[in-house]
């Protein structure tokens, strides 16, 4: 077999494996959710150790140049450590802002959000909730609507807590060279 045969996917003397399309019940659908659930939890775990890190390397810098005549390069590194640790803290905080405003119609029968602005009375929601539980199919429906909207949002804070990690690496180099500078 070629290297150019491999990269196109093809396999010799393999056969593709028999895809069974199984449905999906709901315990299996709440692992999923929960699963992309702790995507969520991780991105703004990152994201908040990345902005106390920016705390910590904005107070070193404070304390590494306060009552110091700095020279032109210097004052250039300070500069932007402080710039990196404000963009990296500015990211922090986008990933942890929660988006509430987002107005779309209230269709989702599990997002705390859509139930609370649709549903005013508990006792219109619980009818509807009550509903939803004994329909299998549906609720699967509702489950795996909600995985997806949370996906995007990993998505989303993922690449914000990402950007704030790596300004914040950023902000170190600017302080390690810094301190090789004021040695």
């Amino acid at each position: 077999m070629t290297l150019l045969s491999r990269l196109r996917g093809e396999r010799s003397g393999v056969k593709d494996p028999v895809v069974e399309v199984v449905s999906v019940g709901t315990e299996q659908a709440w692992k999923m959710l929960d699963v992309v659930t702790g995507w969520v939890r991780a991105s703004e775990v990152k994201a908040t150790a990345a902005l106390a890190a920016d705390g910590v390397i904005g107070g070193a810098v404070y304390n590494l140049t306060k009552g110091i005549d700095l020279n032109t390069a210097e004052i250039v590194l300070v500069v932007c450590c402080i710039a990196s640790v404000l963009a990296s803290g500015l990211c922090a905080g986008a990933c942890l802002i929660p988006r509430l405003w987002i107005r779309e119609n209230p269709q989702n029968l599990i997002y705390f959000n859509h139930v609370a602005r649709r549903y005013t009375r508990y006792e219109d929601y619980r009818s509807v909730f009550q509903a939803l539980v004994v329909d299998e199919a549906r609720l699967v429906d509702e489950i795996s609507a909600q995985t997806w909207a949370n996906s995007k949002v990993a998505r989303r804070k993922f690449l914000w807590s990402g950007w704030a990690i790596i300004l914040f690496f950023l902000a170190v180099l600017f302080v390690a060279v810094l301190m090789i500078l004021r040695s």
